[in-house]
């Protein structure tokens, strides 16, 4: 394994926990509750699936301003 903060994260569907790795960062282990700023932006808008239930994910975050942000995962939205 390569020098990578990692986060994990929970899928929505089933809570299966699901690793992000991002290059930016201080190498350490971070929780979606609690992810600093930068590495935060570095995983926003990143696509992901949860192997468990195969549920199509979207990384997203609000507050950029905050030092420590939450990560929000969320399914995007399926037009029918």
């Amino acid at each position: 394994m390569g020098l990578y903060a990692e986060v994990i994260i929970s899928c929505p569907d089933c809570g299966e926990h699901i690793t992000l790795q991002s290059g930016a960062g201080d190498h350490g282990w971070h929780t979606q509750d609690s992810v600093p700023k930068h590495i935060a932006e570095s995983l926003n808008g990143e696509e992901t699936w949860c192997k468990k239930c195969d549920a199509k994910l979207v990384i997203t975050t609000t507050r950029p301003e905050t030092l420590n942000v939450p990560l929000y995962v969320i399914k995007p939205r399926v037009d029918a």
